[in-house]
């Protein structure tokens, strides 16, 4: 699970539960610093899966994925 803003604030993050990295990777420790570098304040993420709202909060969906970062 993480979170993404479109300012880098965490006051309206969304939730992405269980989120898959770029082309359906799992997150891991050989690949969290390529995730750190690529996913920053100004960055353009595109991502594959379902907004729903969890009880009192909107998230996406378990199984999403990131599709781009530009």
């Amino acid at each position: 699970t993480y979170y993404i803003s479109d300012d880098g604030k965490t006051d309206k993050q969304l939730e992405i539960f269980r989120g898959y990295y770029i082309g359906g990777e799992k997150f891991s420790d050989d690949n969290i610093e390529e995730v750190n570098e690529k996913m920053q304040v100004g960055k353009k993420i595109t991502m594959l899966g379902k907004l729903t709202l969890y009880k009192e909060t909107i998230e996406i969906t378990s199984g999403s994925k990131i599709i781009s970062i530009e």
